[in-house]
């Protein structure tokens, strides 16, 4: 290459040359550097043009093997020299996809040794102007991730989903029938750019790439929960063996990563629930790893209270009703209380955590107790009332001793048939507040009653509806 002259770079305030050398020389050199590093440009190729340019006397000639002249003689080409290597910048579709003319060209040449990371991505960003801000495909195609990982060892292309939720999502939760924050490429433009030249951007992507091939979830969800963490801790580095060494040995994670692979990450109610879930267990990893407060998952609080509920079915006093297979057990404990006065028998209810993993959960509102075990409560009435289709309803109302939490407890008996929900709903008792207007909100539990204790002082009402 002949050196023609040494200028200044303005924006990124460093010195740069400028060199003319033939456009086929300099195309067999670069094509060279890359084989020599063991990297297959044509894998960046993402599109293999079809695209054909029309010549003066109309003939359609393929732009990889006859592109025209001017796009060599009239657009800029922009290299970066390392002690070893040259490497480009910008040119990559004309000086390696395209065959170029034997004609001489200009060279805008940078010294690595003079750039920052954070200026060469400043670079990238510039010279891929037109698909950060115009809209024209995608920002990380082509040159851009071969770029990235000629300079950076980054190969994007194998995260591509993370890559670009971490440089412009907002929202980490995975969400059916929702564009999950997703913008255009020229709404996103401006928050990719301040993302990506930043300090902790090729460390951050290290840090994903060193996660590829291990059970984690890679797809644009862990990008934007990556994001979120960066943004909380702008200094910390975070380590791929200490995230995987953590991942390994939670069992909750293992377990919900094999069903997310059965189940696939995809449009389904399904695959959302286990992606948040996973999401969640992930949150208590980044926060392990900067030495916050680790709150307990949904998965972890679902087995505490398994745990719980093997134990009270082991009480040989108390009888669940919940999910029971057949109404005769109501029959029975009405039957039950009838014949001791119509006062109430001791119940206990365990309450489940709140699963929020769906679109449709009230993320916003609080649990009405805290999940486990409660004592305490007691029937306040009974209703019966004849559905429209047939068939006799019970209302069981349940409340604790304060009256402040209600269970809710339906039951529909027609002949041999009946129907219940599988779990009891609790929630808080305050008739003064619309349903939707609640600040808690209602919980599954399963309810027991104590076959040999009754309140003294709680009687029983009946409420008879059947003749209404």
């Amino acid at each position: 290459m002949k050196k023609i002259s040494e200028l200044r770079d303005k924006i990124l305030n460093c010195d740069y040359e400028i060199f003319i050398e033939n456009a086929q020389v300099i195309s067999k050199t670069l094509k060279e550097n890359l084989n020599n590093i063991n990297i297959n440009f044509e894998h960046y190729n993402s599109s293999v043009s079809s695209v054909s340019y029309n010549s003066r006397n109309n003939k359609k000639k393929n732009l990889e093997s006859t592109p025209p002249e001017e796009i060599y003689q009239y657009q800029n080409f922009f290299l970066l020299k390392d002690e070893e290597n040259i490497f480009l910048l910008d040119g990559f579709r004309r000086l390696l996809w395209y065959s170029p003319p034997s004609t001489d060209i200009l060279l805008r040449v940078y010294d690595k040794k003079n750039l920052s990371d954070k200026n060469i991505l400043k670079l990238l960003v510039h010279l891929n102007h037109t698909k950060f801000f115009g809209g024209i495909g995608d920002y990380f195609d082509r040159g851009f991730s071969l770029a990235l990982k000629t300079i950076f060892n980054l190969d994007i292309l194998k995260y591509k989903s993370v890559f670009d939720a971490y440089l412009h999502l907002e929202k980490v939760e995975k969400e059916l029938y929702s564009f999950h924050g997703e913008k255009t490429n020229e709404e996103k433009s401006e928050e990719v750019v301040n993302r990506i030249v930043s300090d902790k951007f090729v460390e951050d992507m290290n840090f994903v790439q060193n996660l590829l091939n291990k059970d984690i979830m890679l797809n644009k969800n862990f990008g934007a929960l990556l994001w979120k963490f960066r943004t909380e801790n702008p200094e910390f580095v975070f380590c791929s063996e200490k995230f995987i060494e953590i991942c390994e040995n939670n069992k909750f994670i293992k377990q919900n990563y094999e069903s997310l692979k059965k189940i696939g990450d995809n449009n389904y109610v399904n695959s959302e629930k286990v992606v948040n879930k996973m999401l969640e267990l992930y949150t208590g990893v980044f926060n392990e790893m900067v030495g916050k407060k680790v709150e307990k998952s949904y998965l972890e609080i679902k087995e505490d209270v398994k745990n719980i509920l093997n134990k009270v079915k082991k009480n040989k006093k108390l009888f669940k009703i919940t999910s029971s297979k057949s109404y005769k057990y109501e029959d029975e404990l009405i039957e039950l209380i009838k014949n001791n006065g119509f006062k109430s028998p001791k119940f206990s209810v365990v309450v489940h955590p709140y699963d929020d993993s769906s679109s449709y959960s009230n993320k916003n509102k609080k649990d009405t107790l805290e999940p486990g075990y409660y004592e305490d409560f007691f029937i306040k009435s009974i209703t019966f009332s004849r559905k429209s289709l047939g068939g006799i309803e019970y209302i069981f109302e349940i409340v604790n001793f304060s009256e402040t939490v209600v269970v809710e407890r339906n039951l529909v008996s027609q002949g041999s048939w009946s129907w219940r929900p599988n779990y009891d709903k609790v929630s808080l008792k305050d008739d003064s507040v619309f349903f939707s207007e609640r600040k808690t909100r209602s919980q599954n539990s399963d309810v027991f009653f104590n076959l040999e204790e009754f309140w003294e002082d709680k009687k029983v009402e009946f409420i008879d509806k059947t003749k209404k």
